[in-house]
Order: structure tokens, then sequence, then C-alpha cells
């Protein structure tokens, strides 16, 4: 969510509105806190729009762009919303598409289940950004770090799990936003789900676009960062392990190329020739520390619902 609302702040577009977020790590537990902001979903005593004014004029909805009821009903009845998502699509290299799942249906940019609302004022806000960037193709498979990563399948996650699960995987499982930026054509938030494979008629080629993007990630982009990292740290002589893992920041280096943490398994068995072994100690460090970190957070998670 927190993600997908920085990439709409950082378009820096006139009249486009956020909520405050926060995000908070209690125990185990992750909350997201947002503003409270004025505004009005659908209902179906609102959802004809009323004429005059005081409180029956200002008890009519405020969604004008996307869906708040799981894209049965999708909206895109504004002129000034529409050229934002459009301006915020074109920046981010986000697809425009047909999305719904009822009889409503609407060409938009981004996720369905993004809501853009004009405020009383005036002014317009969106918010339910977690699914801003499109989903890696759904896939199933036993995870193994020691095997070489198929042509195109999800990454091992960072949990212990013995397998992956695809289930809600276009809700979790979303490419990076400059993976997404760098590829050579816009791409669909909401390809390989039913919102829009209901609704559009293209639906195929916007889910090969993202498994061609993906497949680039996996036999390009990984590849290359591999080697050009392990160039960077064979060039640092005479440089322990600790000086050497601060300079190469592993973490943000690989977001600034696209790559997810949860391929870090797999940029150790990439085919690269002469691979240095402090990179190696720096990858499994890495992976040690979120396995532990993530533990210890379904430990706590525990210990608090037992003691309640």
């Amino acid at each position: 969510e927190l993600k997908g609302l920085c990439a709409f702040v950082n378009c820096h577009i006139t009249g486009l509105r956020v909520p405050l977020m926060a995000v908070f790590d209690f125990r185990g537990f992750r909350l997201v806190a947002t503003s409270e902001l004025p505004i009005v979903t659908p209902t179906p005593e609102n959802k004809i729009i009323m004429e005059g004014e005081g409180e029956a004029a200002r008890r009519k909805h405020t969604l004008v762009y996307g869906s708040c009821d799981g894209a049965f009903e999708v909206y895109n009845c504004d002129s000034v919303m529409s050229k934002i998502m459009a301006q915020a699509g074109l920046i981010l290299n986000l697809k425009e598409h047909k999305a719904g799942t009822g009889a409503k249906k609407a060409m938009i940019y981004g996720p369905c289940d993004l809501e853009g609302h004009k405020l009383h004022d005036g002014g317009y806000v969106i918010l339910d950004t977690a699914r801003t960037f499109p989903p890696e193709k759904p896939a199933v498979y036993p995870l193994s770090s020691s095997t070489s990563l198929p042509p195109s399948s999800p990454p091992v996650n960072l949990t212990g799990d013995s397998k992956q699960s695809t289930q809600a995987g276009h809700l979790i499982r979303l490419l990076r936003p400059e993976l997404v930026r760098s590829n050579r054509v816009p791409l669909c938030s909401d390809a390989f789900t039913s919102f829009c494979s209901i609704a559009d008629p293209n639906y195929h080629i916007h889910n090969k676009e993202v498994d061609r993007a993906q497949k680039r990630l996996l036999w390009e982009v990984i590849p290359n960062f591999v080697l050009s990292i392990n160039q960077r740290i064979k060039r640092m002589q005479n440089v322990n392990i600790l000086e050497t893992a601060n300079q190469i920041n592993l973490i943000d280096s690989m977001h600034r190329d696209g790559i997810n943490i949860r391929y870090l398994p797999f940029l150790k068995t990439t085919d690269v020739f002469g691979l240095d072994t402090r990179l190696v100690i720096i990858i499994n460090t890495e992976i040690i520390a979120r396995r532990a970190k993530n533990r210890l957070r379904a430990y706590m998670r525990h210990s608090l619902k037992e003691a309640a």
C-alpha cells in the first residue's frame, strides 16, 4: 500500500492528493494506519446523483475512478481525474485497460480496486494503491535455492516454508516499480486477474506482456546485476567483508535494478563464472537475517495469541 502511494507521490502531478500513511510494527504484527478522508463510497441509497443544496447534495458519493466493491462496478466518470490517472500511467508505465466483473465496466489506468475520489472542495484524492504495479505470473513449484531458475516462475520466499502458494498471489507478489518503468511497453496492473479477463477482450495480450517483463527480469536483469556487482567486488582489494557489504549496499542495489528481495537465493545460483566468495557470504547473510526476522515475528504473534 505504502509503496504504491509513494509511487503516485513521486509522479508530482498537480491536483492529485494522497492520504497520510504510517506503518507500525508491534510484537510481530504490522499495522498500516491512514488518515481519515472526507469521502463517501457508493451505496444503493446514494448512487443516484442528488440535486439541490444542503445535506441531500452533500450525501452523494465521491467515487469517480476505480472501484470500491471488488470491481463489480468500475467508475471513470470525471474528465479531470481521468487526465490525472492517464498522466500517472504514462510516468509509471502502466497500461490502460478495461476492467470490471459486473455490468459497470470502464477503461482505467492502474488497478481497478484503486479508488479516486472527487472531494467536496473540488480536490482529487486516491487510495487503496496496494496493487498499483502488475503481479507476477501465477505458478507453484517446489522451492529449492540449489536449482536454476525456471523460465517463468516465482522466486522462493524467505519464510522457511517448503512450498510457496499462489493463493492471492496477485495481491502480494508484484513487480517492482523500477522494473515496470524500464519495460519497453506499458504493463497492465490487473494482468492475470479476473478483474481484467472478464471485461477486456485483450486480456491475453496484457498477460503476455507482463510475462515477458518477468522473463526479462529472470534472464536479463538478474544475471546482468550479478555480473556487475561481482565485478565491482572483485575490484575491491584488501577490503574486509563488512566494508564490502556497506559499499555495495546489496538491497538498495537490487531495488534500483527492479529486483525483488524474494529473489535473493537465486543471485548466488546465477550462471556467472567466478562468483566472488564475499558476494556469496553477503547474500547468505541477508537470507539468514530475513528468515530469522520472519520466524521471530511469527513466534511473537503466536506468543501474544496464547497469552490472550
